[in-house]
């Protein structure tokens, strides 16, 4: 037989709590500006936290909670009880002796968000203003809870110290039922220096709560006597509680309200394809130019493909969604679908006097000639070119397509035995059709490079054979040679 002595162990087992199941109150998308209320059903003996992608929200603990902003929402239930202390403890009478009355916290595997700490504390005294009441954390922080303050009031009755609080305690206001913020700025009298004013500022926002909370009372004054009945401490739910659950998890989204940040083309024709970049298109449910709703495709929340719709004009691009309505910064061009250029010109190899020149192709028609327009800036690039055949004065109409309105270009003239001819500078083109006049003067060639006729009358020069922008001997070999064939 084995004659020992046994050890008893007394083993507190806390259950843990129900997963909580949330729930809503309204559509989990929203626009910007919108809300959805979270809701759950509380458990005795359960503290709640709500969290957003992970992260706890400081101070968010009861139903519903109103979610404002997109994310992952879910909830912590801890089933650790508030820690108490209940054996009355007297205070010292005018003496910073004080009464110190500790609660020792264990269980805990790490850190929680201090912000979310509270304390009821029951004392009776018969002159509040006597007394002093701090908290000492574990790590030694001294949060300030009352400094002789409540004049000749009585007693401190489930008055709750949270950083929720409306307010530090008031002047008058006694026995204080009710809950409020720690002292909101620290002090020093005889007793005691406080370095906390919040709850929240305890470890910079972070605690590991295991350890000895004191509530330290002192008495400045003499006569009134009191003492602390009993004070409880309650901490929020964390994951490093050892019994603690997870809820199940809400995903809100948020949409913007819509926004155009640019678009392209700047102009076009009816039926023109234009890509529309911003924000917001989610649910996109109008897009038009200028009052006239156009088809189109949302390609992305950021992107859109709408067709310039028939009996659209100038104007901004509009684009409505559930959340707003957006225009663009600049207007969109609607060009027509051809632009003529009415053009008159003389040829110096065909001119016969009275500004009229000899019928080539026939008794009315000249002959044909190509007109290119060029960009106005380096390099001067052809874009647009059409050929036609001018009369006999020397008037021609040249069609061009998708031209902008507004936009500025050379004019370029090029016949097949001429030298090649620019307008002296860049001509704007608005409207549907435009006019120029290189007869009328020989600056309205580029460099003046014309021949004068006539008598007010100017010509582009013949002799350029061979289109090498030159008039010289080989194009006179050329003439020469092809005489001798015909």
């Amino acid at each position: 037989f084995w004659n020992g002595t046994s050890v008893s162990m007394l083993v507190n087992l806390v259950p843990l709590p129900v997963a909580p199941l949330i729930s809503t109150g309204g559509p989990t998308t929203f626009c910007s500006g919108g809300s959805v209320q979270l809701t759950f059903s509380p458990s005795a003996n359960t503290v709640y936290n709500w969290r957003q992608n992970g992260t706890i929200i400081p101070g968010a603990t009861t139903s519903p909670y109103t979610a404002i902003t997109a994310g992952n929402y879910d909830l912590i239930a801890d089933s650790m009880k508030p820690f108490s202390i209940a054996p009355a403890l007297s205070i010292p009478d005018n003496i910073c002796t004080g009464a110190s009355s500790t609660i020792a916290v264990s269980g805990y595997s790490g850190t929680l968000a201090s912000s979310g700490i509270s304390i009821r504390i029951n004392i009776t005294h018969t002159y509040d203003a006597d007394l002093s009441l701090v908290l000492v954390a574990p790590n030694g922080s001294i949060l300030g809870l009352a400094n002789q303050i409540g004049s000749s009031g009585d007693n401190f009755t489930n008055t709750v110290f949270s950083d929720a609080g409306s307010g530090q305690i008031p002047a008058t206001g006694a026995p204080y039922t009710g809950t409020y913020k720690p002292y909101t700025a620290t002090f020093s009298n005889s007793c005691v220096t406080t370095t906390a004013t919040s709850f929240g500022s305890l470890g910079g926002g972070s605690i590991n709560p295991n350890g000895n909370w004191t509530l330290r009372a002192f008495d400045h004054a003499g006569a009134d006597v009191g003492v602390i009945n009993n004070w409880t401490i309650t901490f929020p739910a964390s994951l490093n509680s050892p019994c603690y659950t997870v809820s199940n998890t809400i995903s809100v989204t948020v949409d913007p309200a819509p926004s155009i940040a640019s678009f392209s083309p700047l102009a076009g024709t009816t039926g023109t394809p234009v890509v529309i970049t911003g924000s917001g298109f989610t649910g996109t449910t109008t897009v038009s130019f200028n009052g006239s709703p156009a088809t189109y495709v949302v390609n992305t929340p950021s992107q859109i493909t709408a067709t310039v719709p028939t009996g659209a004009s100038t104007g901004l691009i509009t684009v409505v969604t559930p959340c707003g309505t957006a225009n663009s910064a600049v207007v969109f061009t609607i060009t027509s679908g051809t632009l003529s250029l009415n053009l008159k010109l003389l040829i110096e190899g065909f001119y016969i006097g009275g500004g009229l020149m000899n019928g080539v192709i026939s008794p009315s028609v000249c002959d044909t000639v190509t007109v290119k327009l060029a960009n106005a800036s380096s390099p001067y690039a052809f874009v647009y070119s059409s050929k036609d055949t001018i009369n006999t004065s020397g008037q021609g109409s040249f069609e061009f397509s998708g031209i902008s309105p507004g936009t500025s270009w050379y004019i370029v003239i090029q016949h097949r035995n001429s030298l090649e001819t620019w307008s002296a500078t860049p001509v704007v083109f608005n409207g549907s059709s435009v006019n120029y006049d290189f007869t009328t003067a020989l600056n309205k060639a580029f460099g003046s490079n014309q021949v004068q006729v006539s008598p007010g009358k100017f010509a582009i020069r013949s002799g350029d054979v061979n289109q090498d922008g030159l008039i010289e001997s080989a194009d006179y070999s050329a003439v020469e040679n092809n005489s001798q064939v015909f």
